[in-house]
């Protein structure tokens, strides 16, 4: 998951908002967000980085997103004494 798919995410917007606030097609951005575009089309990165801020760079925002980790759960021998 590239970092602007995660961004979107994780303000519960859909693909056809997010498309909306860049004035991009829906298609466009699911392309942008599957990392089709050595460069955004004219005008979406500035945009991005109205929304997102200006820290946001298009080779930030196609980076893949760290992943969540899992809890990590007990193993059932390591809650037995001497095993």
């Amino acid at each position: 998951m590239t970092n602007l798919r995660c961004l979107r995410l994780c303000r519960g917007w859909s693909q056809e908002k997010l498309a909306g606030l860049l004035g991009i097609h829906t298609v466009t951005l699911s392309r942008l967000e599957n990392g089709w575009f050595a460069r955004p089309p004219a005008g979406v990165e500035e945009r991005i980085q109205e929304i997102f801020g200006g820290e946001w760079t298009f080779e930030a925002l196609m980076q893949a997103a760290p992943s969540p980790r899992a809890p990590e759960k007990a193993h059932p021998a390591s809650s037995q004494n001497g095993v």
